[in-house]
């Protein structure tokens, strides 16, 4: 049975008890640790693999910070490790269309508008990158189109749908009803399925179970798991094997970012950097940050998400265009300014506006499916049977037909 401990009880309560929701304080770091996500992907775009927006080899542009900014693709994997404990957190006591409707309004209004301004920008000026068919320019605006083989109009978004494949699944655990139990249950059953599937060499059981990158997913949850109730043998068990699995895939992952960048990457550099991550995130969910709640925290926080969507197209375009012209560290400078600019306006005429009432309207429309059918529209009366006609008229055929014209409600 479900208790209501108190925060101050969340390191005593038992595992199969459920402690109070997250305070705003550990949001507020945990805002801060999605926005340095965020920073460390914009730095690698900028700094590391935009040789050729700059027109030169980024070793002798920036000789100092290109080696270390090239590791900055891995904050992609910063970011699943925190949405493991982000959807985790948001789905507890949530019903399956709850759920669906909280993260699709989540992730399309920010991202309609980021393919909108993509595309408009290649349209007037196509030298800043391909522009996107019109059916393909359809296609991404349903976030769907990577199962076709669309081109995304901007390359950032393959991490989303890494995102939706991994809510389909969590999405499982939400459908039998989050507890204790089932989520451990599934961070095992996943964890299992991420060892095993390697070795059958089936390209959709690997689109389905995403072993490349499920140790960040799983280790979030468990990390959740630790704030709502307690760090247990199991859950250290859990996040420690993510951790392992984790600096094996990072190698591969490594090699890539050399490929790309030009540097020379090493195992070494990118095992430290997710162990960082680890223990960030970990930090949040022991407490150990509770102190960091300034609404600062939680403003960039905010813009996130519409930042990491629109800063690649755009400010890369602002280097091509001005790269040679102004100093390199003021242009970088100015595409990180103009991207947060960017991001705030797409936060504050799309998000803010549009997030609640879709979301309230795919709630209801859930709502509907639950119920078996939707309220009956009132249909208009009929010219041969009217009011009056049908209180005289005792016929049970009319008082059928006027019971018809009646709204049924929600049961």
């Amino acid at each position: 049975m479900e208790s209501s401990a108190s925060p101050s009880m969340r390191t005593i309560s038992p595992p199969h008890s459920s402690s109070a929701a997250p305070s705003r304080n550990r949001m507020a770091a945990l805002d801060g640790l999605r926005f340095l996500a965020a920073m460390f992907v914009l730095t690698f775009h900028y700094l590391g693999n935009s040789s050729s927006n700059w027109g030169r080899d980024l070793g002798k542009v920036f000789p100092s910070a290109h080696h270390t900014a090239s590791y900055g693709f891995l904050g992609v994997e910063f970011f699943f490790l925190i949405s493991g404990f982000v959807i985790c957190m948001s789905s507890w006591g949530r019903g399956l269309g709850s759920f669906f409707a909280s993260r699709a309004s989540r992730l399309y209004p920010a991202y309609w508008a980021a393919v909108v301004l993509t595309t408009l920008m290649y349209m007037v000026k196509p030298a800043a990158g391909t522009a996107a068919k019109p059916s393909a320019f359809l296609m991404n605006l349903t976030m769907l189109h990577f199962s076709f083989g669309v081109p995304n109009v901007d390359g950032v978004y393959w991490t989303l749908w890494l995102e939706l494949r991994f809510y389909l699944l969590f999405a499982l655990v939400v459908w039998r009803g989050v507890t204790y139990r089932r989520v451990v249950a599934f961070c095992l059953l996943w964890t299992a399925a991420s060892v095993l599937i390697p070795s059958f060499n089936n390209p959709i059981l690997h689109g389905i179970v995403q072993e490349d990158y499920s140790p960040y997913f799983i280790a979030g949850i468990a990390m959740y798991l630790m704030h709502r109730y307690r760090p247990s043998p199991l859950l250290w068990a859990i996040v420690g094997t993510q951790w392992v699995l984790a600096q094996y895939q990072v190698g591969s992952r490594v090699v890539e970012g050399t490929r790309q960048t030009g540097a020379h990457l090493t195992w070494w550099g990118g095992t430290v950097l997710v162990t960082v991550f680890f223990l960030a995130v970990l930090a949040v969910s022991l407490g150990w940050l509770d102190w960091a709640h300034w609404r600062w925290l939680t403003f960039l926080g905010s813009l996130t998400y519409p930042l990491y969507l629109v800063h690649e197209a755009f400010g890369l375009e602002l280097i091509t265009v001005y790269h040679g012209r102004v100093a390199p560290w003021a242009l970088v400078g100015l595409a990180t300014a103009g991207s947060l600019v960017l991001a705030t306006l797409i936060r504050t005429f799309v998000e803010k506006p549009v997030t609640p009432r879709l979301r309230r309207a795919m709630e209801r429309s859930f709502q509907e499916v639950r119920l078996h059918e939707p309220p009956l529209r009132k249909a208009p009366a009929s010219p041969a049977v009217t009011t009056a006609t049908a209180a005289a008229t005792p016929d049970p055929v009319v008082a059928v037909v006027a019971q018809a014209s009646e709204p049924v409600g929600h049961l």
